[in-house]
Formats: structure tokens, sequence, C-alpha cells
């Protein structure tokens, strides 16, 4: 009898799920209703991805990362609102879906192949590119669109949970999974069609590669997650390719020279070929950032580019009503000002609108939680010293608030910082200092450590027989 209230109970959702479609294709436009008709679908397809990456160690995160999911579309939802309603279609995903659906219309009327949109190009080419691949399934549906663009990012924000957890020692787990899927930044902003969405996919992707060789778990994979995504980083954003490797970098030297806990000839061997290979990448995205953003694509030098992407970034931000002066980083005692200032602008007293007003909010908040945190924010350096991953995020996101110090449009600013929200994220989530009476757990003692207590042990079991 159970079974048949159960196939009942199936027929009855399916009925439902049916009507609703057919009265939104009577009242919406299509633009609307086939995005309603491809979430269910996107849902099925998303959730045994979130649990396959998550694995079975993490799977008591599964619920939580699931309703973090429905967020995320409730999150596109508002950002399509935004875009197309607030803004009257002033934004770029509106470049990209006319590009695009006009690139889909071709594939569809036989005037061009599928080939034809294949991602192979840089920069907004590639967004447009992509764009007209998902429509060319989908349909002319800016909904569904978005749908699609913010199910990749909330993927890789499952990636950056992932690697997190992997490469922090004694991390808040649950804490910062639900400061990752609740950061209105990362709820927002990377949640249409547009860069930012392909960049966090891109990153939470090379995090977990990266974390994944750092503890010697699927090495081979890690390695391949790594490649593919600096190169999808490159494509799109040449000179965050350059920060994020350099950042990988430092991370690979830190674990050969100073490792959390003793390893073999063998695996410090295969860090430092690593090591060497970074170091290759990072020459060659260095190359590629300053060649691609410097005067007329010329290669200026190091320093001559790195002058010219400041300026010619300061002069096209420097416009509209949430303009302001960028900090000055020509003296370097500067950066570290300008970095923090990059990260945590708009504070409060520098919101002068609405739109300003909520990310100075969450901004805010940010800020008092860390104060109220204290416990663990002191424990940063602690930490540090084993932990490569959290190197390579600080390293990655002071490098990220110095690199976009000349940004001078808040707007600007507050849609690109959303790709460090989960780095920023770690300092909320460490750790707590233990008070000195506390021994700590066998776990952090490392091998030396547990030789010590079963030395100590036996002692005590001498003394009391």
């Amino acid at each position: 009898m159970g079974k048949y209230r159960v196939e009942a109970l199936v027929f009855l959702i399916a009925l439902e799920l049916i009507g609703l479609v057919a009265l939104a294709m009577y009242r919406l436009s299509f633009d609307v209703w086939a995005g309603v008709v491809i979430a269910p679908v996107l849902v099925l397809v998303t959730l045994p991805l979130i649990k396959r990456i998550l694995g079975r160690d993490l799977a008591s995160l599964y619920s939580l990362m699931v309703a973090g999911y429905f967020l995320k579309l409730a999150g596109s939802c508002a950002r399509y609102y935004v875009v197309f309603d607030a803004y009257g279609k002033n934004a770029d995903a509106e470049r990209y879906f006319d590009v695009g659906s006009e690139l889909a219309a071709g594939v569809r009327s036989g005037r061009t192949s599928l080939f034809s949109l294949l991602p192979l190009a840089r920069d907004t080419a590639f967004i447009e590119r992509m764009t007209g691949f998902v429509l060319t399934f989908l349909g002319p549906t800016r909904l569904g669109g978005f749908f699609v663009f913010s199910t990749m990012a909330y993927l890789g924000t499952v990636c950056f949970v992932r690697a997190a957890i992997m490469g922090v020692p004694q991390l808040a787990h649950r804490r910062y999974a639900l400061v990752c899927i609740i950061a209105p930044s990362l709820v927002f902003w990377p949640s249409s069609l547009g860069k930012e969405a392909w960049m966090i996919t891109c990153l939470g992707a090379f995090s977990l590669g990266f974390a994944k060789v750092l503890c010697w778990q699927g090495r081979a994979g890690g390695l391949m997650l790594i490649i593919a995504s600096a190169i999808g980083i490159g494509v799109v954003r040449p000179h965050l390719a350059a920060i994020f490797v350099g950042s990988a970098t430092i991370g690979f030297a830190f674990s050969v020279m100073a490792p959390p806990e003793p390893i073999t000839r063998r695996r410090r061997g295969s860090l430092l070929g690593l090591t060497i290979v970074a170091v290759a990448g990072l020459v060659f995205a260095s190359t590629a950032a300053l060649r691609y953003l410097g005067e007329d694509g010329k290669d200026a030098g190091l320093l001559g580019g790195i002058s010219n992407i400041l300026d010619r970034t300061s002069g096209q931000t420097l416009q509209g009503g949430s303009s302001f002066e960028p900090i000055d980083i020509d003296n370097p005692a500067r950066w570290p000002y300008a970095a923090a200032r990059t990260l945590t602008r708009p504070l409060l007293f520098e919101a002068t609108n609405l739109a300003a007003l909520l990310p100075a909010l969450e901004m805010s908040i940010f800020l008092g939680l860390l104060a109220v945190g204290w416990r663990r924010t002191i424990n940063l350096p602690r930490v540090l010293r084993r932990s490569p991953y959290l190197l390579y995020a600080l390293f990655a996101t002071f490098l990220f608030g110095l690199a976009f110090a000349a940004v001078g449009n808040l707007g600007i600013l507050v849609r690109q910082r959303a790709i460090v929200v989960p780095f920023l994220a770690l300092l909320l989530c460490l750790p707590q200092r233990p008070h000195r009476s506390t021994p700590p757990p066998p776990r952090l003692l490392g091998r030396a450590g547990f030789e010590m207590s079963a030395r100590d042990d036996r002692q005590h079991t001498t003394l009391v027989g």
C-alpha cells in the first residue's frame, strides 16, 4: 500500500509541475518561462555534482550546500530583476545575451556550425561565445542563461569549501560553508551572464586542485584541475591568472621549505618539481598579462606595463556617480593600506545611496565578526605556519587588493571583489587560539608529538605500577 501512495504522490507532484509550467507559458514571456522550465533540470543535474565534490568525508554538509544552491538560484532571480528592470538593461549581461543570441540563432538556422561557438577567444569574446553555446540549447532566454551561469558559479563555491577544509587544519568547516553560501556578494554578483560567474568557477576549481596536490590526495586530478582552471582564468583575465598562479607558487615553495608535517624525500621532490613548474607558469602568465594589458598590446617591460595597467584602469573607472579617488600606490610603503582599503570599501560612512549601503552593511558585519571572534583572528600566525593553503589564499587576496587599488568605481570594485570573498571568509572560521592551560589536540602535535605522548604514557604507567 505504501508503494502506491508514493507513486500517487509523485504523480500529483508531476501534475502540479506541468500545471505550473503551462500557467507560466500562458502568463509569462519565453524569456522567463523557459528559465522556469530549465531550473528543475539544473537542480537534478547539480545536486549529484555537489555530492561528488564534497565527497564522503563531508557528506554532513550536503544538506547545507543544497539549501545554499536554492538560495543561489534566488539570488540569480534578484540579479535578473536588477539588471533588466532596475538598471533598464544597462549592464554587461545584456550585451552578452544579445551577441550570444545572435550566435545561437546562426547555429540553429544552419548558417554556422556548432564548432564556431567553441570559446576559442579571449576576454569578452570568450564569454560571448560561451553564452551563445548555452543559448543554442536553451533558446533565447535570459533567465535560463542566468541560471546556468549561476549554477557554474555555485559549483565553484562548493570547490572553495572543499579546498579550504582540506587545506586549513581544524577549520570550522560548517561555519565556513555557511558563510560562503549566505555571503551577499557571492549570492548576488556572480549569478548572471558575465565574467564573474566564470571566474568564481575557475578559481574554485584552481583552489581545489591546489589543495589536492598539497594534501597528497588525487595528485593527478588536482594537477589537471590547476592547469585547466589556470587556462580558464587566463583567457578572460590574464592579470588574475598571474596573481593566483604566483600565489600558488609561494604556497608550493612554503610546503617544500617548511612542511607542516614530516614528509618523505620523494614527496618533497615532487613538491619541488611542482614549484619549478609553477614558477615557469607564473613567468608565462605575467608576460601574457603585461602584454595584454599594456598600451597597444605591446610589451613595455615589467614596471612600464604595470604603470600602463594602473593608468588605464584608473582612467576607465573614474566615471559615474559611484566614482571615488583611488589610492596612490607609487610608494610601496602604502601597499598594505591600499590593499586593505580596496578589500574593505565601502564602509558605512562612505555609503551615499542604497546601492552602496548594502555592500557597506556586508563589510561592516564582516569586520564586526572579526572583532567579536578575536581569538580566531589572533590565531592566524599559528595556523599560517601549518597551512600552505592559507598562505596561498592570503597572498592572493593581498595581491588582488593591490591590483584593484587603481579602480575608482565602487560598483566595479564591489562586483570584482566577490571572487576573493571565499578567501576573506577563512579569517572568520580559523580555529580559536587555545588557553595556555589547554593542551593541544593530538592531531596538532605531529609525529614528534605522538612519540612524546606515547613516551609520557609509558613512563606514567611505570610509575603507577
